[in-house]
């Protein structure tokens, strides 16, 4: 497979910058690693894809969709449907042939304008962030059978947390 060599020594010089641990395969162009999230789904595995003029992100959980289940399949479809809308750099992708599911992201440039590690570093952050806002929307419409529409709602709109209380020790401002 024929891809950018300064665009592969970019990716990896991110990924050794940013102390990850990956496996790669020069000949092939991709890296992969796996990272642990702030979700129920816990981890994913982060797979980066060199070619000539881009490079793309996929991050997938270790569930899928159900596919003898066809009302499962359908309830996931919904929830990456609704999910995907408005999404400004990449997307959501359902396999209805396998059930996996999967984020995607990508950049295109070239050898004559590279991108950044920093760069680098906020396309490979998307694809596992949005793993953190919607994984516990996907596990709850894929095994608690919640309604797509209102998983989505909540990923997207989280109940405020509760202001903590002052503390015995803490000094109210309006008294001094």
């Amino acid at each position: 497979m024929a891809y950018s060599t300064a665009l592969y020594a970019r990716v990896k010089e991110y990924l050794d910058s940013d102390g990850l641990h990956y496996d790669e395969d020069p000949t092939q162009g991709r890296f992969e690693f796996g990272i642990n999230i702030h979700s129920k789904v816990r981890n994913v595995r982060v797979r980066i894809f060199v070619d000539d003029d881009n490079f793309s992100v996929v991050a997938v959980p270790q569930f899928g969709g159900d596919t003898q289940d066809p009302e499962n399949m359908r309830a996931l479809a919904e929830y990456t449907a609704r999910a995907n809308y408005g999404l400004v750099q990449g997307n959501f992708q359902f396999d209805f042939r396998d059930g996996e599911i999967r984020y995607w992201s990508a950049m295109l440039t070239d050898d004559d304008s590279l991108p950044s590690i920093h760069t680098i570093g906020r396309v490979v952050f998307v694809a596992i962030m949005m793993w953190e806002r919607y994984g516990d929307g996907y596990l709850k419409v894929g095994l608690a059978g919640v309604d797509p529409e209102t998983a989505v709602n909540e990923a997207e709109n989280p109940e405020p947390q509760a202001p903590a209380e002052p503390s015995p020790t803490t000094i109210d401002p309006e008294i001094l």
